[in-house]
């Protein structure tokens, strides 16, 4: 079959097809596989299409090429320009066509964008292949300012003649761009391929990278840059950014910063177009996650300490700590640093402004779950019977918050952390089955005598002996990761393994029937080092595995309670024997009366005979569960099912920590940066 090159001038304005029928149909003459000829009985679309002059500019174009001629698929890309009312639909690589949604005429502009403006790469045939019905492919024809027309019956290829005027001249709104229009005025037809042969391959486009950085929250302004980006042939000539569809900063290098801050959380838009100096250019559009600030989380801090408040803008950071919500902060005027507190200060200066503080915030109390004491607060309640379990009243004011809203439960014993603790049950007690979150308000407690209450929030504390190892310690859980080669340290002892959970029996039944902590993270597959003998366990061990001391995640132990006299006047062992290095995340728990008495060197430590959890903090560690008078054996915890639940199973620590804990309105400190996790999200 022969093809004719049809060369008509047609007007630029868009108006609606017009036919002239005379004595027969529109389609009559490209039913049969001859020569066309235009004339009154089969006239070629008219006016239906834009002027060149209207053709917007080209951003990227089709780069797919086959075997080895450089062939270029318009499919593969969105049309540029399309007829109004869905009569051209592009989808899956395919232009379907429908005339009758738009007065008869519908059609396509693609773009073929990067040509050279001397004529050194010409487009030499264009090929078709269609499904159904017939099309009209219109050329942008610069030589006579409007479209060059081809009839198109079958699967066809045409030679194109005259190539250097199909390009778009210099001085154009796209330089360098050759546009292809599929056109129909009968039927439905579809295209499934739409291919454009050169004689020489164009020149690449650029290729735009965005760099984006690793968090984003709402209102926290970070910077984006084109690092990466490649220029194609040319050179750069710019980078337009728009971010959320509506601000627009212009660049012209790639390693220049952009900022923008993002108001609202959730999905954002970031744009980047790139031109280079063939003209190319080419864009490329991303989603990021904008992450609203935390809210479950209330932070007190001492007022009159401003390296207090301090430590609250970097924990409360979204450059170095948790992106905690600025509304989310009461200070509080406690004076000078004191550990202690009496009960009826604690009741006037803590807990009642803590009370009308969140009862006069509603989307406050409604959002949190947890309280996080600063440094600055004291922590210690002292009370009569120290060394009494049933008539103690000493206290940490981090337990007596749990029941921030209680009144009337018994300051003289401890609260069960759920009635059925009082059983101890394996496995159970509050909120320990399975993969339970905390719900602030939404569990019950017991006192002795069956009588139950609430548990309003979960409580931690961010402190150390100095304000730099507070800060350090949330470095390192922001650092925390899962790393399957670190060990577990259990230092139980043979005469005491039948007061502890590290080691079968499991307290406090005799047999083995219940999973001891060995047992749970062995089968998790952890390294676990379980140790029964009377010495304790230190960096000089000889029984120690090789490259054991490099990797520890969490340890618990006898501390200086241990029998033996290895372990006479031992109360600095985490700083002096243990030696070992932790691993972000690391967590420490000890049956040691006293090991969170102190948390402040600043005139020298009190230890009264026992290590500290800030030793253990000095030395590299992240997170503790401490005892800041005598708890006694019942009131250390249940270490296996708190390693279990922060280790194995990736919860946050202040909710593996009370998991663990038996007792609440007690004397027990949870201590560092309550949502650190070890197992990624």
């Amino acid at each position: 079959m022969r093809h004719l090159i049809l060369r008509l001038a047609v007007l630029a304005a868009l108006m609606p097809l017009a036919f002239s029928c005379g004595g027969g149909s529109p389609s009559a003459g490209l039913d049969a596989p001859a020569d066309l000829a235009l004339d009154d009985a089969n006239p070629a679309p008219a006016t239906g299409l834009p002027s060149l002059d209207g053709l917007p500019a080209a951003t990227g174009g089709p780069t797919s090429r086959r075997v080895s001629e450089a062939q270029y698929e318009l499919l593969l890309f969105d049309p540029v320009l399309s007829s109004p009312n869905g009569s051209a639909v592009h989808a899956d690589d395919t232009l379907t066509l429908d005339p009758a949604l738009n007065e008869g005429l519908a059609w396509a502009v693609y773009a073929l964008p990067g040509f050279p403006t001397d004529g050194t790469v010409l487009p030499v045939k264009l090929a078709i292949d269609k499904g159904s019905d017939r099309f009209w492919i219109g050329l942008s024809d610069y030589a006579i300012g409007s479209w060059r027309l081809l009839p198109i019956q079958y699967d066809s290829e045409f030679p194109l003649e005259d190539a250097a005027d199909l390009i778009a001249p210099a001085g154009t709104t796209s330089p360098g761009t050759m546009y292809v229009a599929v056109i129909a005025d009968w039927g439905e037809p579809e295209a499934n391929s739409l291919a454009i042969t050169t004689d020489n391959d164009l020149p690449p486009a650029p290729t735009p990278v965005i760099n984006v950085p690793d968090f984003i929250y709402e209102g926290q302004e970070v910077n984006f840059n084109a690092i990466g980006s490649t220029s194609g042939d040319g050179d750069f000539i710019d980078f337009t950014w728009t971010f959320e569809e509506t601000y627009t900063d212009v660049t012209t290098d790639p390693a220049t910063d952009v900022p923008h801050a993002f108001a609202n959380a959730g999905a954002g838009k970031v744009n980047l177009l790139v031109r280079n100096t063939y003209p190319l250019s080419s864009e490329v559009e991303i989603e990021v996650e904008v992450r609203p600030y935390v809210q479950d989380l209330l932070i007190i801090y001492n007022s009159d300490m401003p390296e207090d408040l301090d430590l609250v803008n970097y924990y409360s950071s979204i450059d170095t700590g948790r992106a905690i919500d600025p509304d989310y902060r009461l200070g509080l005027p406690l004076g000078s640093y004191n550990s202690e507190i009496s009960r009826e200060n604690y009741e006037t200066q803590i807990r009642d402004p803590i009370r009308a503080f969140i009862t006069s915030h509603a989307e406050i109390s409604a959002n949190i779950k947890y309280i996080l004491l600063m440094k600055g607060v004291p922590h210690k309640i002292p009370g009569v019977s120290e060394f009494d379990t049933g008539a103690s009243t000493y206290s940490s004011v981090d337990s007596e918050l749990c029941l921030l809203y209680q009144e009337d439960y018994p300051i003289a014993s401890w609260i069960w952390n759920d009635p059925v603790y009082q059983q101890f049950g394996d496995g159970e007690g509050f909120y320990l089955a399975g993969d339970t979150d905390f719900v602030a308000r939404s569990f019950g407690v017991s006192d002795p005598a069956s009588s139950t209450y609430i548990l309003d929030y979960l409580v931690g504390r961010l402190s150390a002996y100095s304000y730099d190892d507070a800060k350090a310690m949330v470095d390192r859980s922001l650092a925390a990761a899962a790393n399957a080669t670190a060990w577990v340290v259990f230092d139980s002892v043979e005469a005491r393994k039948t007061l502890d959970t590290m080691v079968d029996p499991v307290w406090p039944i005799p047999d083995n029937s219940w999973d001891s902590g060995e047992e749970l993270l062995s089968a998790a597959g952890f390294n676990v080092f379980a140790d029964l003998s009377t010495t304790r366990i230190t960096i000089n061990a000889t029984e120690l595995p090789i490259g054991f001391e490099n990797s520890i995640i969490g340890y618990a132990g006898w501390g200086v309670n241990h029998t033996g006299g290895s372990w006479a006047n031992g109360n600095e062992y985490i700083l002096k024997d243990l030696g070992w290095i932790y691993e972000p995340g690391a967590c420490f728990m000890s049956y040691e009366s006293f090991n969170g008495t102190d948390f402040d060197d600043s005139d020298g430590i009190q230890r009264r005979g026992q290590g500290q959890i800030s030793d253990f903090f000095r030395m590299g560690g992240t997170v503790a569960i401490g005892n800041a008078w005598e708890p006694f054996t019942i009131g250390v915890g249940d270490e296996r099912w708190v390693f279990d639940r922060y280790l194995n199973h990736g919860d946050r620590w202040i909710e593996a920590a009370y998991k663990g804990l038996r007792l609440l309105s007690w004397q027990e400190v949870v201590v560092g940066d309550p949502l650190c996790r070890v197992v990624a999200d």
